[in-house]
C-alpha cells in the first residue's frame, strides 16, 4: 500500500543553481558534439578554477533539462569516465539513468551506476537508499536491500526518513516487531511526516483495524492534500472495506501522470482524460463522432485480465476503444471472442495518437461505469486456445492419470512484486497438501522455479512441473483449461482460474489485497473462487490445513 521508491528531487537540486552558468557558458560553444572540443572550452571559460569536465557538465544538465534524456546520458558517460571521482557527474547519471529505468533495458545500466557510484562514495548514503529501493521494486532482492537500508540507519540514526525506510523494509521481509519499533523510533523523531501516518494505516490493517486507518488518513488529507500516495492508500482501503464508490472516486483522483510511466508519453499529453461527464454528453449525441478513446492497461497482469470485463460496457456507451498494454498480454485478449469491437495494441507510434479523442486507465473503469453492476468476468475461447496450443496439450495429457483429479498450483507470485514474501508460502509448507493426497495429480503453473524447489517438488510422484513448457500467458490459459481445480496463493493464475470459471481455492494473508475484503470466503469479482485467509500474521498452517481437508472431502 505504502509507496517507498526514493525520490531523486534530493540528488537535483543543484540543476537550478546552474542556469546562470549555463546561460553564460553556451553561447562560447563552438561544436557541442564535440565532447574534447566542449571540455576544453569549458576549462578556459572558468579559467580552470574546475578540476573536472565543467564543460560537458553543464551541457548535460541543459540536455536533461530539455527532455534530451538519451543526449544527456552519453555526455556524462563521457565525463564520468574520465573523471570517475566527480561526484556531481555521477548523480547527474543516476538521475538520467533513474528517469530512463522506466524501461526494462535501462535497470541494469542504473544499478550499475549506483554501484559505480558508491564504489567512489561508499559514505554516499543517498546512493544507498536509492539502490536499496531499485533491490525491493526491480530485482526482488528484498533481503539485500535490507541489509542497506541496515548500514544507512548507523550512520543516520536521527533522520526520521531513514527509520522509515528500515521499517517498509523489515515489514516487507516479514518481521513485524522490528518493523513497529522503527516505525515507533520515526514518530518519536517526527510525529507528522505523511510517510509515517501512511506505514501507520497498514499497522492498524494488519491488526484489522481497517475503519480506523481509513480515519487516519481522512485526516491526514486535510494537512497534506491529495497526494498521490494518500489517494491511492484512501482508495484501496476503501475498496477493501466495501465503500466501492468513494474507493473508485479517489482513485481517480490521482493524476495520470503519477499512475504508470506510459501515460509519460508527450503524444498524449494533447489527448483528453475521460471524465463522467463524457459519458453523459455522448449519449445525448445522436451520431457519434469524436469518441475513439485509448485505454491504458495498468498494474499488473492480474488486474489486466480483471478489469478486462469493463471494455465491453465502455464501448456499450458509445465509444470507439482501443485497449494498449504489452504484448504477451494482448496476444491473449486476441483469444477472446467477446471483444469484437475492441481494438488491442501493443506498439503505437506517434502519428498514432492524433486519432484519440480521450484517454483513461483500466481501472478508472469501475468508477466512470459506477452506476452498472459488476459485469461477469472475461470469457476466453476453449476451443481457441487448446487448438492453437494442440502440442503441449496433447504432451501434458500423456501424463494424465484416469480417474484422477487434477489440480493446478502455484504457491508464490512474482519475487519482484514488493509483498511477494508476504503473500507467498515457503515450498516445503506448501508441500503438505501434495503429501496429505496422494491420490490428486498436481500440476505446478509457474515459472522461476528455484532449484531448491525444484528438488523438493521431485519427491513427490504426484506432481508434474510445467515450467519448461510455459513460454507465453496462452500456455498457461491452456494448463488451466485442463485442470479440475486450482490452488493458489494471490497471484495472476489466481485471476486466471477466477477468469476460466475453474474452482479455485485462493490462500490470502491476512493484510490483504484490497479486492477480497476484508472478511468474507467469496468475492464479487469471481464465482468460482473460495478465499482461505491467514488469522494472524504469516500463519499459513491452519490455511493449509483447512484446504487439505477440503481436498479430502
Amino acid at each position: 500500500m505504502l509507496e517507498t521508491s526514493k525520490s531523486t528531487e534530493n540528488l537535483i537540486s543543484f540543476i537550478p543553481s546552474l542556469t546562470k552558468h549555463i546561460e553564460s557558458f553556451l553561447p562560447y560553444v563552438i561544436d557541442k558534439e564535440n565532447y574534447e572540443s566542449v571540455k576544453l572550452e569549458g576549462a578556459t571559460f572558468f579559467e580552470n578554477k574546475k578540476k573536472e569536465d565543467y564543460g560537458n557538465f553543464l551541457l548535460a544538465v541543459n540536455e536533461f533539462s530539455k527532455g534530451q534524456v538519451e543526449k544527456a546520458l552519453d555526455r556524462i558517460d563521457f565525463v564520468v569516465k574520465q573523471f570517475p571521482k566527480f561526484k556531481a557527474g555521477h548523480h547527474l547519471r543516476v538521475v538520467i539513468l533513474a528517469k530512463l529505468s522506466t524501461h526494462k533495458e535501462y535497470h541494469d545500466a542504473y544499478r550499475k551506476a549506483l554501484l559505480d557510484t558508491l564504489k567512489t562514495y561508499p559514505e554516499d548514503h543517498d546512493m544507498r537508499a536509492l539502490l536499496a529501493n531499485h533491490q525491493i521494486d526491480k530485482e526482488g532482492e528484498k533481503g539485500k536491500a535490507l541489509q542497506n537500508f541496515q548500514e544507512i540507519i548507523h550512520h543516520r540514526s536521527h533522520n526520521y526518513d531513514a527509520w522509515l525506510d528500515l521499517a517498509f523494509s523489515y515489514l516487507i521481509n516479514r518481521e513485524l516487531q522490528m518493523a513497529e519499533k522503527c516505525l515507533l523510533t520515526s514518530l518519536k523523531i517526527n510525529p507528522t511526516n505523511l510517510r509515517a501516518i501512511l506505514m501507520s494505516g497498514i499497522f492498524l490493517c494488519e491488526y484489522n483495524k481497517y475503519e480506523e486507518a481509513i480515519k487516519l488518513l481522512e485526516q491526514a488529507e486535510i494537512t497534506f492534500g491529495k497526494d498521490k500516495s494518500l489517494m491511492r492508500n484512501l482508495a484501496l482501503l476503501n475498496l477493501q472495506v466495501g465503500n466501492r464508490e468513494k474507493g473508485w472516486e479517489f482513485y481517480s483522483k490521482i493524476k495520470h501522470e503519477d499512475r504508470v510511466s506510459l501515460d509519460r508519453n508527450p503524444h498524449t499529453e494533447a489527448i483528453k482524460q475521460l471524465e463522467i461527464d463524457d459519458l453523459k454528453s455522448l449519449k445525448k449525441l445522436v451520431t457519434k463522432k469524436k469518441n475513439h478513446v485509448l485505454v491504458y492497461f495498468e498494474q499488473g497482469i492480474g488486474d489486466y485480465i480483471m478489469f478486462s470485463r469493463y471494455l465491453n460496457m465502455l464501448s456499450d456507451q458509445g465509444f470507439k476503444v482501443t485497449a494498449f498494454g504489452q504484448k504477451d498480454v494482448v496476444e491473449m485478449f486476441n483469444n477472446s471472442n467477446q471483444f469484437k469491437k475492441i481494438k488491442f495494441e501493443s506498439t503505437l507510434y506517434p502519428d498514432d495518437f492524433k486519432k484519440f479523442n480521450y484517454k483513461t486507465f483500466i481501472q478508472d473503469l469501475p468508477f466512470l461505469l459506477m452506476d452498472k453492476d459488476i459485469p461477469e468476468p472475461t470469457k476466453f475461447d476453449k476451443k481457441v486456445i487448446i487448438k492453437k496450443k494442440k502440442v503441449l496439450v496433447e504432451n501434458l495429457k500423456k501424463k494424465f492419470k484416469k480417474n484422477t483429479k487434477k489440480i493446478g498450483v502455484s504457491w508464490k507470485g512474482n519475487k519482484r512484486h514488493i509483498y511477494d514474501k508476504l503473500r507467498r508460502i515457503d515450498i516445503e509448507q506448501f508441500s503438505e497438501i501434495f503429501r496429505k493426497n496422494k491420490d490428486i495429480q498436481f500440476f505446478v503453473i509457474d515459472r522461476d522455479i528455484s532449484p531448491h524447489e525444484r528438488k523438493v517438488l521431485s519427491k513427490f510422484s504426484n506432481v508434474t512441473n510445467c515450467e519448461d513448457i510455459i513460454n507465453s500467458w496462452e500456455d498457461t490459459l491452456a494448463i488451466c483449461f485442463l485442470m479440475d481445480e486450482m490452488v493458489c496463493v494471490d497471484t495472476s493464475l489466481g485471476h486466471i482460474a477466477g477468469t476460466l470459471g475453474i474452482p479455485t481455492s485462493l490462500l490470502i494473508a491476512r493484510n490483504n489485497d484490497w479486492r477480497w475484503g476484508v472478511s468474507k470466503e467469496k468475492t464479487e469479482w469471481y464465482k468460482s473462487v473460495t478465499l482461505y485467509r491467514q488469522k494472524a500474521f504469516l500463519e499459513w498452517s491452519p490455511v493449509l490445513k483447512r484446504v487439505i481437508n477440503y481436498l479430502k472431502n
